[in-house]
This record gives structure tokens, C-alpha cells and sequence, in this order.
């Protein structure tokens, strides 16, 4: 720094002394230096900058800020005294001010890399991380080795929606930059490889993404040049022209990736892998602009209701879902059925991943006179003609915020249980009606082959749901022990818990007792298999020691799921409240013999209290694997088919129709 020269020989020679110990890192000798010398000089505005910097550093920003606005009393329009002010103020915790001095300081001196990247630095303490690109990027413009500038646009870019290819973009180059080695244990992702060798190498490894807790997909692999021949369905060639890459990624189904495998080291590599990645971004932002405008022509339609004709119906879903994407589709064919011209929405296979741009392109090519969502509400598209099917089987985040949300005259809610119904009813919902889950009467039917004296399971492990609190174990601990005792979870007993460990109640009865019924009954019935053999299907049982040997894997849900439940005498079904549940309903109607987990006490009528057998101990378990139920357990899916539910859908919107005058369309 470049300072007026008001000081004698003396003076430059004692501050030269001290600004070697400075730069050497003994601060105390060099602090020891400043202040003799600010006896003497107090007014020294390089003096005060540099004490200032040095208190900066020993962790007293107060006193730094105090010495700083000294020195730039003298120096009011130096851009390093204002930046310096800038880092002090930040130290302090008063982000917003030291924005206002980055800012000044950069208008002081154009080309200062430095201060934009702390003015983005500042930006993201305020979590304002759009903003922070702009002022982040400038600084890499001006300063293209700017190791914290790249790792600052990086946190910022990994805060916004839709940026993780830009994200890893500019980590990568952080580390580079930084001299440090790439971050180890990174999760597997959707890849753009600039060496195509690469590409084919990791997608023969067929590895998988983890896309939710339940769920992964087949990992893509993209690369430029010639596709290989013979390639793995997950490689995928695309060509670098912009017109090509954008028009692809832009429309395709494929998951899009979101890392690109590249030698930071190599400027030819960081120039194509710069270009690439600002071209999907381009993409993205084409696809968006898309998606706006196909959300516009479905608000536009005006489906009409012609007698004689079939409804159209859309029922869109994802395989993102483990419960929700098999609902759908099966209610899908309950309106084919009756006759209906059904679009159902899914990806084709784990390469896929759809979103806004494909959804509403095809709802509004088809242009449906009926919309089906499952547990979401999904109404912003549709114009008033449209009867919108709202079935809610879990408490979705929308309704735990109890917000009320835009019911429209022709939205028919669904509930399966009363504690949806009051969630349901605190959104504003104007009538929520009961519809328990269903089963596909075409696949879930007893073949009449032999059964084989053994118990099935057919579940997912709710072990990897157990949330990360502090007091997880020692609730589950309680829960445990109420459940070997054949306790009820009462809803006194489950607020005093919630209180007495200051746990969310909610989490603790969805989560937490959840997992303590279904994963406690499966480890009961894997101890009683000397009894009777067990078969265990689903996810996540392998990282049970007792479950292990009885895991068989898993199973997709329809024809191999049924299969199952023909072959066996008994199925367990164990659920902490719902009496009406799916595999409930696939069980009975395969003619397995449904060992059900009692909760009569919480669950809602009808009990089916002679079509199952019950348990709420060990013991009572073990005498469930010689039991017989009273009744003939088919009779309690009697009118639970997806096609009665179907058909009860069309005969509501039926009634609405006449009531508004409106012809109605034929229905098969």
C-alpha cells in the first residue's frame, strides 16, 4: 500500500521492522512495534491501518474498526483502507455495513478482486446467496486464481435450486486453486465426463444415486464425441455444439448431471468444462421459460364434458415415491376400467428423472377433463372445468404447516385416517371425504395354489427414517420397552413423552413408533422361526443382524408381491394405527391368513375383529402362527378395489355435473 510520506527515515525504518514481524507471523512483536510507534505517530494512517489489521487478526475487530476509521481520516478515499474497514466490520458481525465499504471500495478501484469477493462473502452471512454470484463472479473475472472467491461462489451456488453442476463446477476449481485435494467420501452423481474412456468405464460400474432416502437411480454418464458401440443404457453421447447440447439437456428425460469430471490443472479442460456447464445452465433456464408456457395452455384448455364420449383423465406420479407411484398407477387402471382415456405420468425406468417441463407438457397436449394427485394438491394448472382427485395418505409438508391452501369448487379431497381429516380441515378444506387405501382386484386375488406352512413380510425397514435428534435414543428406548410390554401409545402418554424429552411429537408418533411397531414385529417373528419358517421382503432389512438371514431381497410391487402372499399360510402386517391399509387389503385378498399388529385401540371401525389374528406381545404372536380367524379373511377387502374407488370418483363428479347443467360423458 501506497500511503503519503509523512514520516522521517526513523520512522520508515522502525515500520519496516515491524512489518517484516507481521508478515512472519509474530504477532506479538510486531504488535509491540505498532503501538511504540503510534505513541509517536498517532495520526500515522499506515500505522493505524496495519495495528488495525494486526488487532484484526488476534480476534478484536472493535478495536481493529476503531484504528481503521483513524486511518482513514487522513486517507478518506483509499480503497485499502475501505476494504480493510470492510473485513473488520464483517469480524464484528455487522455484515450489512461492511457491504456498503466493499461496495465503496470497489467503485474506488475497478479491478479490486478482492473486495468483491468479500462483498459476496458478506452477502452470504446475510444468506442472500443470489445476490453473492454477481460480485463473486466479477472477482474471478479480475482475479481468475482466486481460491475463496470460487469457494464462495460455490456455497452460494449449492443454496440455489437447480445449480448443482455449477456448484461442482467451481468447487472443483476451489480445491484446485486452493492447492488442496478433492473433498473424499463425495456420494455418487450424474456425471458429464469430458474423457468419453472415463464415461464408459464408470457407467459399466452401473453404479447408483441416492435420490431419497428410500430411492436411487441408474447413474448417467455423458460424454462429447461419437457414442460407443455396444454402450451401457446409462452412457449417453451428446454432442458440444451449443445448439445441440442445449436443445438436449433442455428436453431430455434423463436425470441431467449434476458433477462434470475434469482436470482442473489443464486450462484446455477448464475452458470446455466452463462452457459446458454454462450451456446447461442455459438449458435449464430454456426449460423453465418452457415449462411457463405449458403451464399457461393448461390454464388455457377448456376441456368439455361431450355425452357419449370418454372422460380423459391424468394421473401423474414419480418413482421417486415408494407407496404413492403403485397407487397411482393402479387407480390409473380402476378408470380405464370404467372406460376412461387414461394418461398416467411416470418415469419409464431409474434413468429418468421428470420434472415441471414434462409434467405439464403432457397434461396439457391431453388436456384432461379429470387430474388425479396423491397427496399433494397440485391445483395452480388447472382451469375451472378440471375436477382435481386429492387423495391424502401421509401428512405431506404442506398440511403440517396448517396454512390454508387454494381449494378450488371441483377439487374432491380423499383422506385415508381422521388425524389427515383435521389437517386437512386446519388448510381449509371445505369437505374431506373417507377413502382407505385399495388393491388391484386384477393382480391381489387368491390363485388357489398350495400354501406352504410359512409367514411372509413384505416391508421397508423404517430404520434409515430415524431422525437425527439429540433424544432419539432415549425415546426409542422408552417406546421399545412399552412395545415388549404390549402397551398401548395412548395420545396422554404420547404428549407427556414429547414434553418430557422436548421431542416433536408428530416425529415421535410418525417416525419413531412407526418404526418401533413395523421393525420390533419383524425382529419378533424372525426370533419365533424355529416355530415356523419366515421369509422377509423389502428394503434395508440386510442391516438387521436378527433380520438378515430370513432377507430375500426385493420385490417390485403387483404380480411378484402377490405371488408371495399365494404362497404363504400367514402374512405379518404390522401398522401403529390403520386398520385399512394397503397391504392389509393385499393380504386378505390373496387368501393369506393377515397376522395384524393390534391397534384397535387408536385405529378407526371397521376392526375386522374376526377376519385377522392379533398381537400386541411375543407370545400372542407365537399363537398367531397356529391361529385361524373366525371369518374368511377375503371379506374385508370387499369394495376396496381401485376400481370401486374409480367408479365411486365418477359418480360424484356425476352428481356435480347435473347439478351445473352439464351433459355427461360416456363411462364405459
Amino acid at each position: 500500500m501506497t500511503l503519503p510520506p509523512s514520516s522521517p527515515d526513523q520512522l520508515a525504518a522502525r515500520l519496516a521492522v515491524a512489518k517484516q514481524h507481521h508478515a512472519q507471523g509474530d504477532l506479538v512483536q510486531a504488535g509491540g512495534l505498532y503501538e511504540q510507534l503510534l505513541v509517536a505517530h498517532p495520526r500515522h494512517p499506515e500505522v493505524l491501518h496495519l495495528a488495525g489489521l494486526l488487532c484484526l487478526e488476534q480476534g478484536e475487530p472493535a478495536l481493529a474498526i476503531q484504528r481503521i476509521s483513524q486511518s482513514l481520516l487522513s486517507c478518506p478515499d483509499h480503497p485499502v483502507l475501505i476494504h480493510s474497514l470492510g473485513l473488520a466490520l464483517l469480524a464484528a458481525g455487522r455484515p450489512v455495513v461492511a457491504i456498503e465499504r466493499f461496495k465503496d471500495a470497489t467503485r474506488l478501484q475497478p479491478d479490486y478482486a478482492e473486495a468483491y469477493a468479500n462483498w459476496g462473502q458478506a452477502l452470504l452471512q446475510l444468506h442472500r446467496e443470489q445476490e453473492a454470484v454477481v460480485p463473486l463472479q466479477q472477482a474471478i473475472t479480475l482475479d481468475p486464481e482466486h481460491a475463496p472467491a470460487y469457494q464462495w461462489l460455490a456455497l452460494a451456488l449449492r443454496a440455489l435450486s437447480g445449480m448443482e453442476l455449477l456448484f461442482d463446477f467451481y468447487q472443483k476449481l476451489a480445491w484446485h486453486y486452493a492447492g488442496q485435494l478433492p473433498g473424499s467420501g463425495r456420494v455418487v452423481q450424474h456425471t458429464f465426463f469430458l474423457d468419453r474412456r472415463q464415461a464408459l468405464a464408470t457407467a459399466r460400474q452401473g453404479q447408483r444415486v441416492p435420490e431419497t432416502v428410500a430411492v436411487s437411480g441408474l447413474q448417467m454418464c455423458y460424454h462429447p464425441g461419437e457414442p460407443w458401440p455396444d454402450a451401457p443404457v446409462n452412457l449417453v453421447a451428446v454432442a458440444v455444439a451449443p445448439q445441440a447440447l442445449e436443445g438436449f439437456f433442455r428436453s431430455s428425460r434423463f436425470s441431467a448431471p449434476t458433477a462434470i469430471a475434469f482436470d482442473p490443472a489443464v486450462q484446455e479442460e477448464r475452458q470446455l468444462a466452463h462452457y459446458i456447464v454454462n450451456r446447461l445452465y442455459d438449458a435449464r433456464l430454456a426449460r423453465l421459460h418452457a415449462a411457463s408456457q405449458w403451464l399457461e395452455q393448461c390454464q388455457q384448455n377448456r376441456p368439455v364434458f361431450v355425452p357419449d364420449q370418454p372422460w380423459r383423465v391424468h394421473v401423474g406420479t414419480s418413482r421417486m415415491t415408494t407407496v404413492m407411484q403403485y397407487n397411482a398407477r393402479d387407480l390409473a387402471q380402476g378408470f380405464r376400467r370404467q372406460g376412461c382415456e387414461v394418461l398416467f405420468v411416470r418415469e419409464a425406468d431409474d434413468r429418468e428423472s421428470l420434472d415441471g417441463y414434462h409434467r405439464l407438457q403432457a397434461m396439457a397436449t391431453f388436456n384432461p377433463h379429470v387430474v388425479v394427485n396423491i397427496n399433494h394438491l397440485n391445483n395452480a394448472s388447472l382451469p375451472p372445468e378440471v375436477f382435481n382427485i386429492t387423495w391424502w395418505q401421509d401428512r405431506m409438508a404442506a398440511l403440517k404447516a396448517g396454512q390454508p391452501l387454494p381449494w378450488r369448487e371441483r377439487d374432491l379431497i380423499y383422506a385415508i385416517d381422521r388425524l389427515l381429516d383435521d389437517d386437512l380441515y386446519r388448510c381449509g378444506a371445505p369437505r374431506v371425504q373417507r377413502q382407505g387405501f385399495c388393491y388391484d382386484d386384477e393382480v391381489f386375488c387368491d390363485q388357489g395354489q398350495p400354501r406352504q406352512p410359512k409367514v411372509v413380510v413384505v416391508a421397508i425397514s423404517y430404520r434409515k427414517n430415524l431422525p437425527d435428534h439429540p433424544q432419539t435414543g432415549a425415546v426409542l428406548e422408552v417406546l421399545t420397552g412399552l412395545f415388549e410390554a404390549g402397551e398401548p401409545l395412548t395420545d396422554a402418554l404420547l404428549t407427556r413423552l414429547a414434553e418430557q424429552y422436548a421431542y416433536p411429537r408428530d416425529v415421535l408418533f410418525w417416525q419413531l413408533w412407526h418404526y418401533v411397531i413395523r421393525d420390533q414385529s419383524v425382529r419378533w417373528l424372525c426370533s419365533l422361526a424355529e416355530d415356523l419358517p419366515v421369509e422377509v421382503y423389502g428394503r434395508h432389512w440386510e442391516a438387521d443382524p436378527l433380520v438378515r438371514p430370513f432377507f430375500r431381497g426385493e420385490l417390485p410391487h403387483g404380480p411378484a408381491v402377490a405371488a408371495v402372499y399365494n404362497s404363504a399360510r400367514y402374512a405379518l402386517v404390522p401398522h401403529p394405527f390403520d386398520l385399512h391399509s394397503q397391504r392389509l387389503m393385499e393380504v386378505a385378498a390373496c387368501g393369506a391368513i393377515p397376522i395384524v399388529y393390534d391397534c384397535r385401540y387408536r385405529a378407526e371401525p371397521p376392526h375386522w375383529d374376526e377376519q385377522c389374528l392379533w398381537f400386541r406381545t411375543r407370545e400372542e404372536l407365537r399363537a398367531c402362527l397356529t391361529g385361524t380367524p373366525m371369518q374368511p379373511s377375503a371379506t374385508l377387502c370387499q369394495g376396496r378395489s381401485y376400481a370401486a374407488f374409480a367408479k365411486r370418483i365418477m359418480d360424484q363428479i356425476r352428481q356435480h355435473l347435473a347439478a351445473d347443467g352439464v351433459p355427461e360423458g360416456r363411462t364405459g
